[in-house]
């Protein structure tokens, strides 16, 4: 979402990333690359195009889940869109598959808490 619509790609655009560039698919590299090294995304994330397939929470059956977001070893960028993904067998494992990690950093974390912590002392005291 770019805030005013929809767009096809990460890119927040509706144009194809260039391999080896912006992000990693088509073969650019021989195999995945550092987080960050291609151009940051709109939504302030890097790699949701290329680089890595990712697991989704989606289950198809007990044999079965979806995976999205390409991988450096496919070459048509129509995979990389937001729209595409994949339905794969669990089992499957190799350099073109993972899962995405994230992480809140501290001083928001801390600032969360601190909201929090005031609502429920207000509560309290009404």
């Amino acid at each position: 979402y770019t805030g005013s619509g929809y767009s096809t790609y990460a890119n927040g655009t509706e144009v194809a990333p260039i391999a080896g560039v912006d992000n990693n698919y088509a073969w650019a590299r021989e195999s995945t690359w550092n987080v960050g090294t291609g151009t940051m995304e709109q939504n302030g994330t890097y790699d949701m195009m290329g680089n890595a397939w990712e697991w989704t929470e989606t289950y198809i059956d007990t044999y079965h889940r979806v995976f999205r977001g390409g991988a450096f070893t496919y070459y048509d960028e129509t995979i990389l869109s937001s729209a595409w993904n994949e339905l794969g067998i669990m089992e499957s494992e190799g350099p073109a598959f993972g899962f995405r990690i994230v992480s809140v950093p501290e001083p928001v974390t801390l600032v969360f808490l601190s909201l929090g912590g005031f609502v429920l002392v207000r509560r309290r005291r009404v």
